[in-house]
C-alpha cells in the first residue's frame, strides 16, 4: 500500500536538516561574525527536492514515496490510479469514454423466459474538477423471447439515452482526498428509452465514502420521474415517479432500477477491486408502496491498467439480482430475474 506522511515543521528547521554540519568555531571567535556565518548558511541551503517548503509551512501534507494522489504544480490532485480512491467528479479537462455490455434474464415458468442485450456507448467529460457532464447518446436494446410470452421473437429498440451532470459541494478541493473520507454532490440526468417509450427526469445527491485508501461506499438517495408517451406501450401516459434511477437493461424500467437508496462497497488497491451491492428503492409510488418496495443483492469485480501510474482503463464485471426482495406479498427471494455485465471505461487527461 502507498503511504503518505505528514509533516509539520518551521521552515528554519526544515533549512537546517538539509544544511551541510558546522565546522566548530575557535572559542575566541567574533560572536557577531559566527552569527552571520550561520545566518548565510541556511541562505545557501538548496530547496529540497522531496519537500516543498510553502506547503510545509502551511501545515499541508507531503507525500513520500508515493501516494493517493500527487499534486501537480497547478495545485490539482491527480487522478487516483485506485479505484477506491476516485473522486466523485473528473478532473478538469479529463474524458472517459464508456462502452457497457448489461444482459438481463427473466424466468416466466412455463410461459417462458424473456432476454435483454443492451449495447451502450457514451462518455464522461470534466468541465471542472467539481463539475461532470455526461451522455449515452448510442445505445441498442436487444430483447428476445422463448415461449408463450415471447413467441420466439427478437426485437431490436433504441436504448435508453442519457444526458447528465454531477456537480461536487462537499469535498471541493481536487487534493481533498488526502484528508476528507466523504464526498457529496448534486446530479441531475434527463433521458428517453425506446423499449417502452418512457422519458425520465432524474435528480439526487451522490455520496462516496473513503478509507484506508482500500474502502470506497457509494450511497446517496435518487428519485426519478417517469413520463410515458404511448398508452399502448406502458398502459398508461399518467406520469409517475420512483425512489430509483433508471437502468440501462432491462425489457422493462421496473427490472432496470438501480435503488434510490444503493449501498455498494468496495474493497481493493492500485490494481484489483471489488465488492457488494444492495441497497433500497421503490419502484413506483402508484397504490401500495410497500408492495412496490425492492432490494437487489448484486457482486462486482474489476481491474485497472494503470499507465504513468495514473488509471488508463478500468474492465468492470457484475452479476446481481435487481428484484432480490421485492414488495410484502411476494415470494422471497426472487431469483427468476437476474443481471450480468461488462463495463470499459478509460480515462485520458486532455
Amino acid at each position: 500500500m502507498r503511504t503518505s506522511i505528514h509533516i509539520a515543521v518551521s521552515a528554519a528547521v526544515l533549512s537546517a536538516a538539509f544544511a551541510t554540519p558546522a565546522v566548530a568555531a575557535p572559542v575566541d571567535a567574533d560572536p557577531i561574525a559566527t552569527s552571520s556565518r550561520a545566518a548565510k548558511a541556511l541562505d545557501d541551503v538548496p530547496a529540497s527536492p522531496i519537500v516543498d517548503v510553502a506547503q510545509v509551512s502551511a501545515g499541508g501534507r507531503v507525500d513520500v514515496g508515493g501516494g493517493p494522489a500527487p499534486v501537480t504544480s497547478d495545485g490539482d490532485s491527480e487522478f487516483p490510479r485506485a479505484y477506491v480512491d476516485r473522486p466523485l467528479t473528473l478532473r478538469k479537462f479529463m474524458l472517459s469514454p464508456e462502452f457497457s455490455l448489461p444482459i438481463t434474464h427473466l424466468s416466466l415458468g412455463g410461459l417462458g423466459d424473456i432476454n435483454a442485450v443492451g449495447l451502450n456507448l457514451g462518455a464522461a467529460f470534466g468541465i471542472i474538477n467539481d463539475l461532470t457532464v455526461d451522455v449515452t447518446p448510442l445505445t441498442l436494446l436487444i430483447v428476445s423471447g422463448s415461449g408463450a410470452v415471447g413467441n420466439s421473437t427478437t426485437k431490436v429498440y433504441y436504448g435508453t439515452f442519457r444526458l447528465g451532470a454531477t456537480y461536487r459541494f462537499i469535498g471541493k478541493d481536487a487534493a481533498a482526498l488526502k484528508s476528507d473520507v466523504v464526498e457529496m454532490g448534486a446530479r441531475v440526468e434527463f433521458g428517453a428509452t425506446g423499449a417502452n417509450d418512457t422519458i425520465h427526469l432524474g435528480w439526487g445527491l451522490p455520496i462516496i465514502i473513503h478509507a484506508g485508501h482500500i474502502f470506497r461506499l457509494d450511497t446517496g438517495i435518487f428519485f426519478t420521474a417517469l413520463f410515458p408517451t404511448n398508452g399502448a406501450t406502458t398502459g398508461t401516459t399518467d406520469p409517475d415517479i420512483a425512489m430509483a434511477s433508471v437502468g440501462s437493461t432491462a425489457p422493462s424500467l421496473a427490472l432496470g432500477f438501480p435503488p434510490g437508496i444503493p449501498i455498494d462497497i468496495t474493497l481493493g488497491n492500485d490494481f484489483i477491486f471489488g465488492g457488494v451491492d444492495t441497497g433500497f428503492g421503490i419502484g413506483s409510488f402508484r397504490g401500495s408502496v410497500d408492495k412496490n418496495a425492492f432490494m437487489p443483492l448484486g457482486f462486482h469485480f474489476g481491474g485497472t491498467i494503470p499507465s504513468n501510474n495514473k488509471p488508463l482503463l478500468d474492465l468492470v464485471g457484475n452479476f446481481g439480482f435487481p428484484l432480490f426482495l421485492l414488495g410484502s406479498n411476494n415470494k422471497l427471494p426472487t431469483t427468476q430475474v437476474w443481471q450480468v455485465g461488462l463495463d470499459a471505461r478509460a480515462y485520458f487527461q486532455l
